[in-house]
């Protein structure tokens, strides 16, 4: 308990620092901007089940593009400043310090779904039959997202690498959803869904209408899949984390 309010402290004062960064800012509001108008303007949709691949497949480059990166980099910087060392002597225990400094990463996620969600919906998009899980997907995609980034940070020597060393994830994830929502292959879908962010893919793509492939199972069994899934990925990046997570600098 004693490290609730300054986790919650340090959490504000990091979204203080990412809005007074207008190009940040700038670009967390252009990619769920540029998202939608490729969705209603360039890609037009004319079926509950594209509709559904394409809130899907946008959905995870928010997860990668935003989450991931914004974690990765964050972490990686602050450990080549040695801010992350001198955090650690603040009294707050070390999960707090990661909460707090990844509370950008988390929020900006948030808003950039809810932006880009409400603007296919106004573009013509159907509800989500499955809006409750639709939530978890995202949520739970949001978490894997950030403490994946924290595992890359690991092996990040400096910010500038991070585009190198998110590379494997980012062409899993992507590869992954355009599998899971473009090609009508049972088989291939399966082999898919074994990659992080995948499931969540899934999910969303199912939450919103997206059809099954292969064996059509009850909504509640593919749910238990996809939930499986996703907790068996964050009990790997969590252990992962745990294990080689770095708070002084990389030499």
């Amino acid at each position: 308990m004693r490290g609730i309010k300054p986790t919650i402290g340090l959490a504000l004062s990091e979204l203080a620092l990412l809005v007074r960064q207008r190009t940040m800012v700038a670009l967390v509001l252009l990619l769920p901007a540029v998202l939608v108008f490729m969705a209603g303007v360039v890609e037009k949709p004319q079926t509950p089940e594209a509709w559904a691949a394409i809130a899907a497949r946008n959905c995870v480059a928010i997860l990668c593009i935003t989450v991931y990166f914004i974690s990765t980099s964050t972490l990686t910087a602050r450990r080549q400043t040695l801010a992350l060392k001198r955090f650690r002597t603040s009294g707050i225990p070390d999960a707090g310090l990661l909460i707090g400094l990844l509370s950008p990463a988390v929020v900006a996620g948030l808003v950039q779904s809810l932006i880009y969600f409400g603007g296919i919906l106004a573009m013509g998009a159907p509800m989500p039959r499955q809006p409750g899980v639709l939530v978890v997907a995202l949520v739970s995609g949001i978490v894997v997202a950030t403490v994946a980034g924290t595992v890359t940070s690991a092996v990040t020597a400096t910010p500038e690498r991070a585009q190198f060393t998110m590379m494997p994830l980012l062409g899993v994830a992507l590869g992954g959803a355009a599998l899971i929502t473009a090609v009508n292959d049972p088989l291939l879908g399966r082999i898919a869904l074994v990659g992080p962010l995948v499931s969540n893919v899934d999910m969303i793509f199912k939450a919103w209408g997206g059809p099954q492939l292969g064996v059509q199972l009850p909504a509640g069994t593919w749910f238990a899949i996809g939930a499986g899934a996703v907790l068996i990925w964050l009990v790997i990046f969590s252990y992962a984390a745990r294990r080689f997570f770095r708070w002084d600098a990389r030499k």
